[in-house]
């Protein structure tokens, strides 16, 4: 059988297609698996995913702002010393991760019919509305294992990091894996106390939940079931600051 160069480049294009997440454009949840399609090479999707930007391939009547003031509602999102309650300003994004900031905060948005503890995602609408990044907590290292479980690396076990990105998972998931930046990630991990408190709990590959503590390492957001085991890493980690996240107005 006589293979052409296009044909083998179609297989291979393909191939790295495979990805287990979603593209989030509007009401569309392109899986990854078929993104080298329609005219487009894989890269020219990618670079759509990456930057955030909603799928090409999707029909222009089909995009529509996500947003719905009868079911969501948004809000800054504040930044509290777990220690002394002292506000340190808010959570900003700067590139696809999750700084502190005084000045410029992002506007976040949730679904106000969520109970008390019902676990929820946290987005920013970007490119006009049509599409939004989720507040993922994500790790390269921890989620085949499971956090703080005895098969764990001790030097890796404990530290999650918090980015935006164009991608989510269902509430009570198990880590799911984005090929593309050979990462772990969940998304619908945050819930809302009755007086604005977030928290964020990590499903584990067992269905474990493990509650994480959110802090601010070299001045990105990360997350950690027990920040007291990331000290002895020494360096940076010696700074670790213990933060409180709360939805303000």
């Amino acid at each position: 059988m006589r293979v052409t160069l296009s044909t083998t480049l179609t297989l291979v294009t393909c191939a790295v297609g495979t990805v287990l997440a979603s593209f989030d454009a509007a009401s569309y949840h392109m899986p990854r698996s078929a993104l080298a399609s329609d005219g487009y090479s894989f890269d020219q999707l990618a670079d759509a995913y990456e930057q955030g930007l909603s799928d090409p391939r999707l029909p222009k009547r089909a995009i529509v702002k996500r947003f719905d003031p009868n079911t969501q509602a948004t809000s800054k999102i504040g930044v509290f010393d777990t220690n002394t309650g002292e506000s340190q300003g808010f959570l900003t994004i700067f590139g696809d991760f999750i700084r502190n900031t005084t000045t410029d905060p992002t506007l976040f948005q949730y679904s106000k019919l969520a109970g008390v503890g019902d676990k929820i995602d946290l987005e920013v609408s970007i490119q006009g509305g049509v599409v939004t990044k989720q507040l993922v907590v994500a790790t390269k290292n921890t989620a085949t294992t499971g956090l703080n479980s005895p098969n764990a690396s001790p030097h890796t076990k404990s530290d999650l990091y918090a980015v935006a990105w164009p991608l989510r998972t269902p509430s009570g998931s198990t880590p799911t894996l984005d090929a593309i930046h050979e990462t772990w990630f969940e998304s619908a991990v945050w819930s809302v106390a009755s007086d604005k408190t977030l928290s964020c709990t990590w499903i584990n590959p067992d269905g474990s939940p493990v509650p994480l503590q959110p802090y601010f390492v070299v001045g990105q957001l990360h997350l950690s079931p027990s920040t007291a085991q990331l000290r002895p890493w020494g360096g940076p980690w010696y700074d670790i600051r213990n933060v409180t996240l709360k939805l303000v107005d």
